[in-house]
């Protein structure tokens, strides 16, 4: 029995840590992946943690039976299967709270519950395996328990997000932690209280093991079906068929955590992305014979695929996400090699000089705000050649603050920077392109943004990028709420 004390800290400690990261993946499509997202994941179960180690401290004063240990985990098991079920419900809070809020209360309704209950069987676990042992023996019991209990968070932080996410969904992924539950705690009732029922318990578990679904759906405008379906480190991955049945026209899109990544016409086989021909044109720009050319984040592979059939061209491609990687080549027809790696990583290695570097490097709705910092843009500018022309894909207001900042960190290093708005007729969260060269270019009617004496530029010791952006970046999933109601 003190041995199944032993195993069951380890496989609490396990599944704490194994929620706790696949909450905050699987809340990423509808809320992001900012910093909201995972300080509400870590907030949430150290709150619910501490409520159960101090509720635990109290239950453990009386005389709990054993089989109360079993039956708190297979209450665990019910919440987690519970809000697991649920979680994609939470896109409304999206449209009433402040975006750090419903990300608070989304993941409060997930996972405070049975993290509290798992919190609970510290202190009692503690009691149980201690309670016939002579005092000089307790310090080394309780040593036994929090080495379990930590090794268990260990492996579940390692399983979950290096090997599971490879070959399971976040639906899954949970699921399988609330079966571990039920499977160990019937395992005590069946081998301990010869209580043979919970075998049934295990089966009914194991046959509604989830499994992934392509969906189809469509309303009188539009029909959309999910052809590929990834969950990984990431985030999610999903490839949409799209019928316009207005214009009787078929398109493919990829998106990650929910926001377009690439649309392609499938009549032509080409993008129909407007941003992809303006950077295509900026490229052509530089056109000559063995033109080297650098695609940090490559998406759905539209804009690298225009031009890796010209001989003029010397492509690399590098992506930090294997998935778009997988699905650019599998349902978008791209060629090219690609290499798996953080791109300012891949910049540092880099040896030959590029002629024109591509920065088409967004994490669902956001820019990683380490490729924005004056360390990286001096990184990047020593690998291109002297009139070499840096190309970044935007989201955003071009007056506003942070792209303001953006502007002055780019000026920093270069001598001209242009600015291409592609959708003039929205007021916030408009695509346009920023260019950054030493060479004047011929980007009319694009605007010229000049040096100014901007107190403040991006660097690795202080960028507050993601601060400024968070209303931006709320309001954009909102405006796409519908859209991706319709498609999840």
């Amino acid at each position: 029995m003190k041995n199944l004390y032993i195993i069951t800290s380890f496989l609490i400690g396990f599944i704490i840590l194994s929620v706790e990261i696949i909450t905050a993946k699987m809340l990423s499509p509808l809320f992001g992946t900012g910093l909201f997202v995972w300080t509400s994941s870590i907030t949430v179960t150290m709150m619910a943690l501490s409520l159960g180690y101090f509720l635990g401290g109290k239950i453990s004063k009386k005389n709990t039976d054993v089989s109360m240990i079993y039956y708190y985990l297979i209450a665990a098991a019910f919440f987690l299967l519970l809000s697991t079920s649920m979680y994609r419900r939470f896109d409304v809070l999206y449209q009433i709270l402040p975006l750090w809020m419903g990300t608070m209360f989304a993941t409060t309704v997930m996972i405070f519950l049975p993290l509290t209950i798992l919190g609970l069987m510290s202190p009692i676990l503690l009691k149980k395996s201690t309670e016939d042992e002579q005092l000089h023996h307790v310090g080394w019991k309780s040593s036994l328990l929090s080495l379990a209990g930590s090794l268990g968070s260990l492996f579940g932080a390692v399983l979950s997000g290096f090997i599971l996410l490879e070959y399971f969904s976040y639906k899954q992924i949970m699921w399988l932690n609330a079966f571990l539950l039920i499977n160990l705690s019937s395992c005590y009732f069946i081998i301990f209280r010869r209580q043979y029922v919970f075998l049934i318990l295990m089966m009914i578990a194991l046959y509604f093991f989830p499994q992934l679904k392509l969906v189809k759906k469509e309303n009188n405008n539009v029909a959309i079906e999910t052809i590929g379906l990834k969950d990984g480190a990431y985030g999610e991955v999903k490839v949409v068929k799209v019928l316009d049945k207005e214009k009787d026209t078929w398109s493919q899109m990829m998106l990650l955590d929910g926001m377009p990544q690439g649309i392609m016409d499938l009549n032509t086989q080409q993008s129909s992305t407007p941003y992809h021909h303006v950077i295509k044109n900026i490229i052509e720009q530089e056109k000559s014979c063995q033109t080297r050319v650098l695609f940090v984040g490559i998406g759905a592979g539209l804009i690298p695929k225009m031009i890796e059939n010209e001989a003029c061209y010397q492509l690399r491609l590098v992506d930090i996400n294997p998935d778009t990687s997988k699905f650019a080549k599998e349902y978008f027809s791209l060629k090219s090699p690609i290499v798996i790696s953080d791109g300012r990583k891949y910049i540092q290695q880099l040896k030959e000089k590029q002629d024109v570097v591509v920065m088409d490097i967004f994490s669902g709705e956001s820019i990683p705000s380490h490729m924005l910092t004056s360390e990286f843009i001096e990184e990047t500018k020593e690998k291109m050649n002297e009139n070499g022309i840096l190309i970044f894909n935007v989201i955003g207001h071009p007056q506003g603050e942070a792209e303001n900042i953006m502007y002055q960190t780019l000026l920093q290093h270069f001598k001209h920077l242009y600015i291409k708005e592609l959708n003039d007729n929205q007021k916030d969260n408009i695509n346009f392109i920023l260019t950054a060269s030493n060479q004047e270019l011929n980007m009319i009617p694009n605007q010229k943004i000049k040096k100014t004496n901007h107190s403040f530029i991006y660097t690795d010791e202080f960028n507050h990028f993601d601060q400024l952006t968070v209303a931006k970046k709320q309001k954009l999933r909102k405006d796409m709420m519908g859209f991706l109601l319709f498609i999840s």
